[in-house]
């Protein structure tokens, strides 16, 4: 299907993205004031002009100044690089085409009408065209459907209250537009599934998407240090990746019911997403053209909030056939083998393809052909020579620069490719900041922000994975990062790049690779050991030959180590990810979060809130619940910490209190705390505690309000941060927050000296001998123009 190319019409649209009505309406006032003084030249009417053009200007500075405080805000906001153009598009008024192209139907010809372009999105996107009958198991597809017959009819019967969840979805519009109650109902059934699949283990590890503490980075670790590991063996590592064709749209829904059922989700959650997922109701939009409604009986919804989840576990089972390394985010399936001999690699990678085939002619999801390749990763380029893999009768084809989650690789993984594809972003995104430019006159601080926004997140991407490349390479990235400051600060592209830093506040580009790589780690190896890229890093620290090529894994242990010199901060001592139950944490705020304010600056209302919220609280509670009172404290910050607690169980109360740390922070210990008490009631059962009430004494949350059990539990954790400072070196214990600190203060005073010791900017360094991480000067004009200049002189 393809689309015919369509001339743009020219947008006559002149008007400022920032003028309002009370721009408008000033300017009137101005208007107005000025004819009067055309007619009649009298001091009364020249002080009324000069009021008006005062006003005038300050309501256009008022106007300027909120639009880019908007326009930073949205593209913070946004994701890709694709989102903050739409965001700056729609806040600066441009225009873009909408219209849907005549389109190419399947026998080639030209379809011009909007029903005829509807009905073919309709037979691509819904009916599953795609999806022929013969190329999959009719047997299997047969036993599966029959499988779901049983159990959507066991469900009825033992379910005789029959809730009618059909009618409430049916009723909502294409999947996309979705109401804001239904999304929040999707969002209550996603928590619960979600807590149920983790702590019955029932995702495979190898997942990284859509599940919480993971991400891209985990992904793309995990295969890029396999590579890196072979290359170190002298092995060449072999990689397909494998992609389905329209994969969200082409879920089997019966046989993801079959599965869900079988995976132990029954009773009323299993009927509520089947209900979700049975007679759905869409129709295309094109133009001004709406189809006929229709129904859908293939795929999940796009844009829903629980898709995410089923969408993972309908393909959780793919790679269980399989002998080779695998890495999965969502739809984003990659599998390799390492070997001396590329052959042994061919025929193993061969047989794991067939198993992956054999899974998607079961679970009738069609595998792109097209999109489905493979790439050879070797430092010797000679070596590997007529490998050919097949997917059916179709040898797949080779890609010696494959695309993988945004990070763009070659053979020897020398990530020269990738940078030069993020030096053409990040020159794309400085056209934005040009055009921010030109529109209004934004403060200096609102471009850096925007700066960072815009070209540093590309900077930052996956770059503990990449920072291994050539420096020749990685000096192309401090020519945008000049040309960005420069830019932001109205200055000349040739002027020092250490003086431009210093003066914008922004990290240099290396150092600010090596705080994230840092951070990485930390987050890493606090994972337990069930997380895949976990296991790789103890593996790895295991290796005891020192690495002929640094991997990603081994230039971030080289950082943190530098870090641990200076800091004396050690990430081998972090606290681990806690997980209760199978459960980690989920960030989700009380109603009452935003109330209370801290206890450092609760003002006496706030304090009394708290008081009746905890005795709201306490007077609600049922039978077999336990409610606990929480408290850590630190002697300096960091420096000895100890955790308290007391839980009242049934008219009795428990005293727990534990020594941390005698250097850690307040927040360790708050979290101690917890995790103390969270420990302590796993011991009972359901039916001796049912529910557990647990008020912590962070500052963000209800503590110090003068309760009793609050003053128990602070007078329990002030004894255990008094025996903390006995404790010896080995048992320190750093959280993420204590890298986070630590990461940041070694790349500050790496900056100091390097600043010290540059051999430009001098004359600016005299002003400015200290670097910091804010703007140094706020000058948004290009009426500053000979200030500027005069500064200018100043940073060569």
């Amino acid at each position: 299907m393809h689309s015919l190319s369509q001339t743009k019409e020219k947008d006559d649209n002149t008007t400022p993205p920032w003028w309002n009505d009370d721009i408008r309406e000033m300017k009137g006032k101005l208007n107005k004031a000025q004819k009067k003084f055309k007619l009649r030249s009298t001091p009364e009417n020249f002080e009324n002009v000069a009021k008006a053009e005062n006003d005038f200007e300050m309501t256009k500075k008022d106007a300027q100044n909120k639009w880019s405080e908007d326009l930073c805000e949205k593209i913070g906001e946004a994701k890709s690089l694709r989102e903050k153009w739409s965001n700056f598009k729609k806040l600066t008024k441009k225009k873009s085409e909408n219209l849907v192209h005549p389109l190419q139907g399947n026998n080639g010809n030209i379809l011009f009408t909007e029903s005829e372009k509807s009905n073919i999105l309709k037979n691509t996107f819904f009916e599953g065209y795609h999806l022929k009958a013969n190329n999959f198991n009719q047997q299997f597809y047969d036993d599966i459907t029959q499988q779901y017959i049983s159990i959507s009819t066991s469900n009825q019967e033992e379910n005789t209250d029959n809730i009618k969840y059909n009618d409430y979805i049916t009723m909502e519009e294409p999947i996309s537009l979705t109401s804001v109650v239904a999304k929040l109902m999707e969002r209550i059934i996603t928590y619960r599934l979600e807590g149920f699949v983790e702590m019955n283990n029932i995702m495979d590890q190898e997942q990284e998407g859509f599940r919480h503490f993971r991400g891209t980075t985990n992904a793309l670790l995990s295969l890029t240090q396999a590579i890196f590991n072979g290359f170190n063996k002298d092995k060449t590592t072999i990689v397909i990746f494998i992609d389905f064709e329209k994969a969200y749209d082409s879920v089997w829904r019966e046989g993801l019911m079959v599965k869900l059922y079988n995976d132990g989700i029954k009773g009323k959650m299993w009927m509520w997403i089947n209900a979700f997922l049975s007679h759905r109701e869409a129709r295309c939009m094109v133009n001004n053209y709406k189809s006929p409604w229709f129904q859908t009986s293939i795929g999940l919804p796009q844009g829903s909030v629980i898709s995410p989840i089923l969408f993972n576990i309908f393909i959780k089972d793919i790679f269980k056939s399989v002998s080779a390394d695998c890495c999965k985010f969502a739809d984003d399936a990659t599998i390799w083998h390492s070997h001396s001999d590329p052959k042994v690699i061919q025929e193993k990678l061969q047989k794991d393809l067939n198993q992956v085939q054999k899974w998607s002619n079961d679970w009738r999801m069609k595998l792109s052909i097209q999109k489905t390749e493979y790439s050879i990763f070797s430092k010797e380029k000679n070596k590997v020579q007529n490998i050919k893999l097949k997917l059916g009768n179709t040898i797949l084809k080779y890609n010696p620069n494959p695309v993988i989650l945004g990070l763009k690789l070659d053979e020897q993984l020398n990530f020269n490719s990738h940078i030069e594809s993020t030096v053409k972003k990040a020159k794309r995104s400085l056209g934005i900041i040009r055009e921010i430019k030109g529109i209004a006159l934004i403060p200096t601080k609102t471009l850096i922000q925007i700066y960072d926004s815009l070209v540093c997140s590309i900077f930052n991407y996956a770059s503990s994975i990449w920072q291994s490349s050539t420096s020749s390479h990685l000096d192309k990235l401090n020519e945008i990062q000049r040309k960005g400051l420069a830019l932001c600060l109205d200055l000349p592209s040739q002027s020092s790049l250490e003086a431009l830093e210093v003066l914008s506040g922004t990290l240099p580009i290396d150092l600010r690779r090596e705080e994230m790589a840092i951070r990485e780690l930390g987050k890493i190896n606090s994972f337990s050991n069930n997380v895949p890229i976990k296991r790789k890093f103890e593996i790895w620290k295991e290796e005891k030959n020192p690495e002929k090529y640094i991997s990603p894994l081994g230039k971030m242990y080289q950082q943190t180590e530098d870090m641990k010199d200076t800091e004396l901060v050690d990430i081998d001592k972090i606290e681990p990810q806690y997980e209760y139950q199978g459960l980690v944490s989920v960030i989700r705020a009380p109603d009452y979060w935003r109330n209370i304010g801290s206890s450092k600056s609760r003002t006496t209302a706030q304090i009394e809130e708290g008081k009746q919220i905890i005795s709201e609280q306490l007077q609600s509670q049922t039978p077999n619940t336990a409610v606990a009172f929480t408290d850590g404290s630190c002697l300096g910050n960091p420096g000895p910490c100890g955790a308290g607690a007391i839980i009242y169980i049934n008219d009795k109360e428990e005293k727990l209190k534990r020594p941390v740390s005698n250097k850690g922070s307040i927040l360790l210990a708050e979290l101690i705390a917890i995790k103390m008490v969270l420990d302590y009631i796993e011991s009972f059962s359901k039916e001796q505690i049912n529910t557990l009430t647990l008020f912590s004494d962070s500052q963000t949350a209800l503590g110090h309000a003068n309760i009793k059990g609050n003053d128990e539990a602070d007078s329990l954790a002030k004894e255990a941060a008094k025996e903390a400072e006995t404790l010896a070196v080995d048992d320190i214990v750093f959280t993420k927050q204590d890298v986070k600190k630590a990461a940041r203060n070694s790349v500050t005073k790496k900056w100091q000296r390097r600043w010290e010791n540059s051999d430009t900017g001098r004359h600016y360094f005299r002003f400015h001998p200290e670097v910091k991480d804010k703007v140094k000067k706020d000058f948004p004009s290009k009426k500053n123009v000979q200030h500027n200049q005069q500064f200018t002189n100043r940073l060569f």
